[in-house]
């Protein structure tokens, strides 16, 4: 509504507004409908009550970079909710973090460590890394899960700790 690159819409909010929802523009998209849906459904599904977070992930082909489903959050027509416009899975400029750690899960079973194979806990671990520099990540929170947990634990729980080990 405010970008400059699309000055040819109009030069005021209200000629660009018409212009982008009345005025018969042709928008394309590499959303796939089925799997739009389809997430929204499993966001529902998981996260069903009032007091349950808000979510968003975007499914993306590794190969093209094309956006398939995106999720924000709840509802992006909910008038009721003061947050239904703020697409989470675009606006939130949080750390990428935990979304990594399933990168890692899959390497680590391909490599053979199983799920039952512990790692230190705690808050906070030090990692001393190939260079000789040391690496101390920590939890979220500096939470600690507990002095020792298991691949399948640190999964469940989203244990930073655990997961810059078995990187």
């Amino acid at each position: 509504e405010r970008d400059p690159r699309f000055d040819m819409l109009g030069t005021t909010l209200a000629e660009r507004i018409n212009s982008l929802f009345k005025g018969g523009l042709r928008i394309y998209t590499t959303v796939d409908p089925l799997m739009q849906r389809t997430a929204e459904a499993a966001s529902r599904e998981v996260l069903d009550r009032d007091k349950d977070p808000y979510n968003g992930f975007v499914a993306v082909e590794p190969d093209t970079g094309a956006v398939r489903a995106m999720v924000g959050g709840r509802d992006f027509f909910d008038l009721s909710d003061p947050y239904a416009k703020f697409n989470l899975a675009v606006q939130s400029r949080r750390q990428p973090g935990s979304t990594f750690k399933p990168f890692v899960l899959a390497a680590a079973l391909e490599k053979g460590i199983p799920l039952s194979r512990s790692y230190r806990g705690g808050s906070q671990v030090s990692i001393r890394l190939d260079s000789g520099e040391v690496w101390s990540p920590r939890n979220y929170e500096s939470i600690s899960f507990g002095s020792t947990l298991s691949v399948r634990e640190a999964t469940v729980k989203s244990v930073n700790v655990v997961y810059a080990q078995l990187a």
